[in-house]
């Protein structure tokens, strides 16, 4: 394999043909698509400083391998992580079967561009992981993903499936509601109306945390522009899942997830604080589990983030393991200090608050 390294945005572009016909044919989940990479840099990543570093594989002149990272700088070290830190759930490279992640690898721990690496969300089962624990160092937390495995008949016999208590509530918020107005989940699927959505979900996301006095990125200008250019992205990709909870004409809860071949993906959702004794937000995605099952749809994922109905509904199907590794002296020196002191939250190692991440960890509890 020939690798080269890209550090221009602009070099970026120059592979977007190949790099979205890698995905096509060997992505195995929505992080992966090119498209919501230019869109993170665009919104989000060159904003906050980071600069892009990729590791471009290629075999016989096609494009067989991308290892996608962005650098910045913390006082004095550069930090590599990979790119959409924070907003992807399942950072990993993409890669073709046929090819070795090694390479990519090795181009990237000769690239002197970082001095310290922290990848973290690494799934057990990524396709760059075997060469990584050759020469990275596995930190000890790891992060447990909760899914619903969609072996029910149809979406009501999942529902007849949960305990009795959890029946009953669902029933009971959907009468509740329904004495507002018809209930409906709505579907949004033209360019024209995801605009709206995504305000309408952004904005419930900044008024819960509001609310509670929370430190968010849904405070930040420009959330809703990122937001709505990940929606479109999907809905070319043909795995955009964008729906409202309406109630008597009125929009209680959204909810922006993607729906795949490798399952469906509780990305970002929110709802209207004003009636959360009616817990629309819960009825949402009791609604959304049983779309996925009569879609035939093998998964439900929560992805990353904590949560009391994740746990009630769900069970743990993988774990997201963290690495780290050195470039350099002064990087060697700054990681032997880090691993010394035993701290996780320490140094500039330590992780982003979960309040700050843009995906599923920062959803509200329903």
């Amino acid at each position: 394999m020939d690798v080269c390294l890209l550090t221009e945005l602009s070099e970026l572009e120059a592979i977007s043909d190949a790099w979205m016909e890698l995905y096509r044919t060997d992505g195995r989940s929505p992080f992966q698509n090119p498209e919501l990479h230019r869109i993170w840099w665009q919104h989000l990543g060159l904003r906050e400083g980071w600069s892009p570093l990729l590791a471009v594989g290629r075999q016989g002149g096609r494009l067989v391998g991308v290892a996608s990272f962005a650098v910045r700088r913390s006082r004095m070290l550069r930090i590599l992580e990979w790119a959409g830190t924070a907003a992807f759930d399942y950072p990993e490279m993409l890669l073709a079967k046929v090819a070795d992640a090694a390479p990519l690898w090795q181009a990237v721990q000769r690239s002197g561009c970082f001095d310290i690496a922290r990848l973290r969300w690494v799934r057990s089962d990524a396709v760059g992981r075997q060469p990584l624990l050759g020469f990275a160092r596995k930190l000890e937390v790891t992060h447990p993903i909760h899914a619903i495995e969609l072996v029910h008949r149809n979406g009501q016999t999942w529902l007849d499936s949960l305990p009795r208590s959890v029946r009953a509530e669902h029933r009971d918020k959907l009468r509740q509601l329904t004495k507002l107005g018809p209930v409906t989940m709505r579907q949004v699927t033209q360019t024209e109306e995801i605009a709206g959505a995504v305000q309408t979900l952004v904005r419930f996301k900044a008024e819960w945390s509001q609310s509670r006095d929370t430190e968010t990125v849904y405070l930040s200008d420009g959330m809703a522009a990122y937001f709505e250019d990940v929606a479109l992205a999907a809905l070319r990709d043909q795995t955009l899942h964008l729906t409202t909870l309406d109630c008597g004409g009125q929009t209680l809860a959204a909810h922006l997830g993607f729906a795949s071949q490798d399952g469906f993906y509780y990305y970002v959702s929110s709802y209207d604080i004003g009636s959360a004794k009616l817990s629309p937000g819960r009825v949402h995605m009791n609604l959304m589990v049983m779309w996925a099952i009569d879609n035939g749809l093998q998964r439900f994922d929560f992805l990353r983030g904590e949560a009391d109905y994740k746990t009630r509904l769900g069970s743990v199907s993988r774990q997201l393991e963290d690495y780290t590794f050195s470039g350099g002296f002064l990087g060697t020196a700054a990681l032997q200090a880090y691993l010394w002191q035993q701290n996780r939250r320490a140094g500039p190692l330590g992780r982003d608050r979960e309040a700050l991440s843009v995906g599923a960890s920062a959803s509200p509890a329903l």
